[in-house]
């Protein structure tokens, strides 16, 4: 029984490890015409006020970039 539970804990822990979307988190920034991703990258990653690593920059339009951060 208690190997039940301990292996039961262990593929729990694994698939929370293996899953890091659980600990991110998304930014819209609103922004000037014309940009593309690398551009939101640098705008993304120039934001001092959010924790975490820089995991994704896209750019989509109208004007915007989504930020994603994890940690």
């Amino acid at each position: 029984m208690k190997s039940v539970i301990i292996c039961f804990l262990l593929i729990a822990s694994v698939l929370l490890l293996a899953n890091k979307e659980v600990d991110a988190y998304q930014v819209v920034l609103e922004t000037e015409r014309g940009l593309n991703s690398r551009s939101c990258w640098t705008n993304c990653g120039q934001m001092k006020n959010h924790p975490g690593k820089l995991a994704k920059a896209d750019a989509s339009p109208p004007n915007k970039c989504a930020c994603k951060f994890v940690w």
